[in-house]
């Protein structure tokens, strides 16, 4: 099974949503019951309370952290999706930086103009 922090990882680039607390009761009931005790069968629990409690996007990433588990989703398809999702993909320019540009728009042209002269 994945790492937790593969699992978040999975749910922000292909669901644009991380929710720890998903995770951490799936682990969980797989702690008390173990893999082999009804696993398969109170998956359908599992995900029908994370929808009631949390919301169907907290559903939707309990369901790609059981088939995460089940080795139907791998860390090779994360990251293939990750690289034609621009929503998902990491920003190489930190927040404050874009907030910058985006203040002083005029100002960064004209810096880049007086360069090139």
């Amino acid at each position: 099974m994945p790492a937790k922090r593969e699992h978040l990882r999975a749910s922000r680039i292909l669901l644009g949503t991380q929710t720890p607390v998903v995770h951490e009761l799936l682990e969980l009931a797989v702690k008390r019951q173990g893999m082999e005790h009804g696993y398969l069968i109170s998956n359908s629990d599992y995900l029908g309370m994370i929808g009631q409690l949390l919301g169907q996007e907290a559903k939707r990433e309990a369901v790609l952290h059981i088939l995460q588990d089940w080795g139907i989703v791998a860390s090779e398809d994360v990251d293939h999706f990750s690289s034609f999702i621009p929503s998902r993909r990491k920003s190489t320019v930190s927040p404050s930086a874009l907030e910058q540009k985006k203040k002083h728009p005029k100002k960064n042209r004209t810096k880049e103009k007086g360069k090139n002269s």
